[in-house]
């Protein structure tokens, strides 16, 4: 059943998902993304359930979408899963450090390839004011919906680590 394939937090090196996109649970996954707030509750309050066996984080921030230059407000569905494990795990939400500079195509209009070469050199991050015990030594969680081929958060990975060189990434997904 959906509920089984979601019942335990996947790890695989930096990445953490909740389960794999397959037919039973493409459908929540788009309930999601559209906003449906039931759907946006389940797997936000999955996620929390699962926070204990969460690294320890300083700082959350979330994907773009494909025409979101920065975030504005805070009223994505990614904002309040990224904002209820923020709270959770005891780290700040701070969506505002990522930019991108220019929208991308749509991920499911293009293929892979397509997808990594659009996404290279878009995202930056700016090294706004972050508290964290030693300010070079940040650990972030970059929270997406869809871990398909890697290409945003791998990109977001790279802006982070520009910006903060001594900085330890995971990457929190529902889906791969």
């Amino acid at each position: 059943s959906d509920g089984e394939a979601r019942s335990e937090l996947q790890c695989s090196g930096n990445r953490l998902y909740l389960g794999y996109y397959l037919d039973g649970i493409k459908q929540e996954v788009w309930s999601f993304k559209d906003g449906v707030e039931s759907a946006i509750k389940r797997w936000s309050n999955k996620a929390v359930e699962l926070a204990e066996y969460f690294p320890a984080v300083d700082v959350v921030v979330r994907a773009l979408g494909h025409s979101e230059l920065q975030v504005s407000g805070a009223d994505k569905p990614l904002d309040k899963l990224a904002l209820d494990l923020a709270n959770t795990l005891g780290a700040s939400y701070k969506p505002e450090l990522i930019q991108k500079n220019r929208e991308l195509v749509k991920s499911t209009k293009i293929s892979a390839a397509e997808r990594l070469a659009q996404v290279r050199g878009a995202y930056s991050v700016s090294s706004a004011n972050i508290s964290a015990p030693e300010s070079t030594k940040i650990t972030f969680l970059i929270v997406d919906d869809v871990y398909t081929s890697g290409a945003t958060t791998n990109e977001i990975s790279r802006a982070i680590s520009e910006t903060y060189p001594e900085a330890s990434i995971y990457i929190f997904t529902l889906v791969k």
